[in-house]
């Protein structure tokens, strides 16, 4: 089942659950930036999916910046926190 915490307006932490990888990272960042998740600028453009594919095989974890925020991806959970600059 997935679910999501919205634990505070520059933070969220999102379960993967049984879905893609790269479907939850997607949602998250649609819940975090409180967009349409068909509206969001393209994933590629800050991260390989297939670096995403490989989550859980011989890489634990991923870490990327995305429209100002810092994005960690682990097996079965994505935190999306706002950078402060």
């Amino acid at each position: 089942m997935n679910e999501w915490k919205h634990t505070a307006d520059e933070f969220v932490s999102y379960e993967i659950g049984e879905g893609p990888v790269v479907e939850g990272v997607i949602r998250a960042l649609a819940i975090h930036h409180d967009e349409d998740p068909l509206r969001l600028e393209p994933l590629y453009r800050a991260v390989d999916p297939r670096e995403l594919a490989r989550l859980g095989t011989d890489v634990d974890r991923i870490s990327f910046e995305y429209r100002g925020s810092d994005v960690v991806v682990e097996e079965g959970c994505v935190a999306v926190l706002t950078t402060r600059r």
